[in-house]
């Protein structure tokens, strides 16, 4: 297991597929760490949040990042269940954020979790750390 020090991290990167996935998988940590730390920087994605989901999704993000020191929250328009075959705009994505964000960690959906197998963008996540960290790995954490 790799050790992780939140410490020293100034810029966080948070990636859910879904309007709900970052508030699921990493809200208690987002409280935590704005509280602990309100001068972070936290960069918030999600790639499929149209509508009323969309909606939802942006005022989540205003509660959970009220505390953080700067913070933008992106919504994109990938069409849900079609993540593998949009995998060349997904990727165009991240080459474009990596220019624009700097992230000092990434949290995102696990591939190795009980809910990986059915990640609707799972086949992509061998691209993030490749793309905003050249030479970095998928660890475990």
């Amino acid at each position: 297991m790799l050790k992780l020090s939140l410490e020293k991290a100034k810029k966080l990167l948070f990636l859910g597929a879904h309007s709900d996935d970052i508030e699921i998988g990493c809200g208690g940590t987002i409280l935590t760490l704005t509280r602990n730390n309100p001068e972070l920087e936290i960069g918030w994605i999600v790639f499929s949040a149209d509508g009323d989901r969309g909606r939802e999704a942006r005022a989540s993000a205003k509660l959970f990042l009220a505390k953080a020191g700067g913070s933008k929250a992106v919504l994109k328009h990938f069409k849900t269940s079609f993540f593998p075959a949009q995998g060349e705009s997904i990727k165009r994505y991240f080459e474009t954020l990596k220019r624009s964000f700097r992230p000092d960690i990434v949290f995102t959906h696990y591939r190795g979790s009980s809910s990986g197998s059915s990640c609707p963008f799972r086949s992509d996540l061998e691209h993030i750390p490749r793309s905003l960290h050249p030479g970095v790995r998928n660890s475990k954490i």
